[in-house]
């Protein structure tokens, strides 16, 4: 491709794939949060996600819960629950946050951004009178909806208490 200016300039010749690598790196538009773009020929994904002339690679958040007795006596059972939260997706997420329903109580733990492949455990501990019947915690990451996501389907887990102790729930 050439491009001729007027007689007191010299003929310029440019490299199509220079003028197509510059023209696409100036119109660029910004990336959602959680989403990492490639602007040239790079990793090759399963999952890309192409929005006009950018590739997206989303993060794919997924939330997991255990719990143990911690202690107990004749009046309360006390429980550490460990979520563990997963990174999927082939992007790196923004930070976030996992709420616990627990009794109608809905607190929230910070999850710090996560790489590709990369997971954090967050402790959570919570107390049951003894005896109960509500032994169920709701887990739910990105509640605000703050990571653009492969899949918000997987975004929710529960979990039953600890129920193999004498004091169970």
């Amino acid at each position: 491709m050439s491009f001729h200016f007027n007689a007191a300039t010299k003929a310029i010749k440019v490299i199509p794939v220079l003028a197509a690598a510059l023209a696409f790196n100036v119109l660029t538009p910004a990336l959602p949060a959680g989403a990492f773009g490639i602007n040239t020929v790079g990793t090759i994904s399963t999952r890309p996600l192409v929005i006009g002339p950018t590739i997206y690679y989303p993060a794919d958040l997924v939330v997991s819960g255990s719990s143990r007795v911690v202690s107990g006596d004749s009046f309360n059972t006390y429980y550490r629950v460990t979520i563990l939260v997963r990174n999927i997706g082939d992007g790196p997420s923004v930070a976030t946050q996992v709420s616990i329903w627990d009794r109608g109580l809905l607190p929230r733990l910070s999850v710090p951004a996560l790489g590709a492949g990369s997971s954090v455990s967050l402790i959570y501990n919570t107390s049951r009178p003894w005896p109960s019947q509500d032994c169920t915690l709701v887990f739910n990451v990105d509640p605000g909806n703050l990571v653009s996501e492969l899949s918000e389907s997987n975004n929710n887990a529960s979990t039953l208490l600890d129920i193999s102790s004498p004091y169970q729930c």
